[in-house]
């Protein structure tokens, strides 16, 4: 986690004597910049890049609009050799975003940016939700503030098979099934619909789980 700041080159290093985790990680950098004044948060997974202007384009987009708390962006994703396989349209509206996290996460982790305020209010990534605890943190979000992901690509992922997404696929899949458990509805379409379709990606193969989601313009 880096602060977000438009024109802003310096950069801190923060480094723990044990792994602890994700979460435990990512709220070791939200502390350290919190508790320095900063604004808003941006984050970056190793390896991705930041399609030139994102944090501009983003930040421009939270001043512009006073009432979301988070504002996200499509990605692009390429192999190793940065060969283009597909692109994640993300929903774009505050009502969209909330039905959307029913079936995954309305966001890519890396692409967003939040004001730092929000955590203050929803509190810090959960260590208990190991593998899914930027969607469980999301929806908190979204169910607090109005949220919105720009409908163009502003961060290009590399796909890693050595990365949790890819080596861990089981126990983040049950991880967000167990999320969606938790937000459960009996009376409502979207969670009938997004259940089945995580429980479907978690019995199909890896290959044709992928294939799934590249043909459908989604990933997660």
């Amino acid at each position: 986690v880096l602060p977000a700041r438009v024109g802003c080159h310096e950069t801190t290093v923060l480094r723990h004597d044990e792994n602890r985790g994700v979460a435990h990680a990512l709220n070791t950098g939200l502390e350290w910049i919190l508790a320095r004044g900063y604004d808003a948060v941006a984050r970056l997974d190793a390896g991705d890049l930041n399609e030139p202007g994102r944090m501009a384009a983003q930040r421009s987009f939270l001043e512009q609009h006073s009432n979301v708390a988070m504002v996200g962006a499509w990605t692009r994703h390429v192999d190793a050799s940065l060969r283009t396989l597909y692109t994640t349209r993300y929903p774009v509206s505050a009502d969209d975003i909330r039905r959307c996290f029913h079936y995954r996460s309305a966001f890519s982790h890396p692409a967003c940016m939040i004001r730092a305020g929000v955590f203050e209010r929803v509190g810090r990534y959960g260590a208990e939700y190991a593998l899914g605890e930027d969607y469980e943190l999301f929806w908190r979000v979204a169910r607090t503030f109005a949220c919105a992901n720009l409908p163009t690509v502003l961060v290009t992922r590399v796909e890693d098979p050595r990365s949790l997404t890819h080596s861990r696929r089981g126990p983040a899949a049950r991880m967000r099934i167990l999320l969606q458990l938790r937000h459960f509805t009996w009376g409502r379409l979207d969670c009938w619909l997004g259940l089945l379709r995580s429980v479907a990606l978690l019995a199909l193969p890896r290959r044709a789980a992928l294939l799934l989601k590249r043909a459908s313009g989604t990933i997660g």
